[in-house]
Parts: C-alpha cells; structure tokens; sequence
C-alpha cells in the first residue's frame, strides 16, 4: 500500500519529536506549546496569539491548543518567523523577493477583507518601510486533507 504524502510528513512529525524525546498521544500533540517552538514565544507574541482567539495556545474543552498539534500552521509561522520579529526584520524583504525593507513582524493580525463578517487573521504580516504590507496565511498539511464542505452552485 502506498503511503500518502499527509501520513508521510506525520510520521516524520512523530519521528522527531520521538528523537527530541517528547511524548506525542495518539492525536499528534504535545503536552505542552512551547515543545513544539524552537523558541519559548516572546511576551509580545504570546499576546498576539492569546488575543487572536482560535484556541491557539489554550486547550479548548473538547481538544487540547492547536499549537500543541505537531502539524500545526501557526507553530510553523511562529518558527519560522518569531525570531525575525526580535532582531532584524529588514533582510525578510530581500530574502522573500519582496521590494522593499520589513520593519516589523506580527502575528495574529486581524485584517479587513470588506467582505461581511469577522475579519480573518493572518498568521503573519510584515510591514514595509514604505508603509505596504505583506500577509501570510501559513498552511502545514491542511492542503493534503480533503474538503469537508460541500461547493455551492452558482445560478
């Protein structure tokens, strides 16, 4: 039987934190966020994520934080990003192929659309010197999984 790509980057999940000698429940979670960070999250970041809703850091009453799922996309953006948003945010720019020098890094940031509704947050968003802005919607392995919800016609 052939493995799919999602049970494939799972297990490699399972097998490094297996290696860093962390405990995963047969879910894919850790028992705590902050092993699966590089870093521990700054006070800043932790306030953007606590805020944004979403049960990112807290455990809800029917699942344990998202950001304690070993394919979680906002501790993806966290450790990939976190760091720039301390020390040097300005090489972002040249490194992304984006015009222009970043002057800051966010998390969690809510972002109009003008479509109706509650705003989306971005997991990531830089600002630019020029006063421009870069989104990002960081995904891990949610493009692997099928739809759940049903396409609606258009008449």
């Amino acid at each position: 039987m052939t493995q799919s790509p999602l049970s494939g980057v799972e297990h490699a999940q399972r097998l490094w934190a297996r290696n860093a000698g962390l405990q995963v429940d047969d879910r894919g979670y850790l028992p705590d966020v902050d092993q699966n960070l590089f870093g521990l999250l700054t006070p800043p970041v932790r306030a953007a994520f606590g805020a944004a809703g979403g049960n990112e850091l807290e455990d809800a009453p029917d699942r344990p934080a998202k950001m304690r799922a070993l394919i979680s996309s906002s501790a993806q953006a966290e450790n990939v990003f976190q760091n720039w948003s301390l020390y040097d945010p300005p090489p972002l720019g040249p490194a992304l192929g984006i015009a222009g020098a970043v002057t800051r890094v966010e998390f969690e940031r809510r972002l109009p659309t003008g479509a109706p509704g509650t705003p989306p947050n971005l997991d990531v968003v830089l600002t630019l010197g020029d006063g421009g802005i870069v989104g990002f919607e960081s995904k891990f392995t949610e493009w692997m999984r099928p739809s759940t919800k049903q396409a609606s016609s258009v008449e």
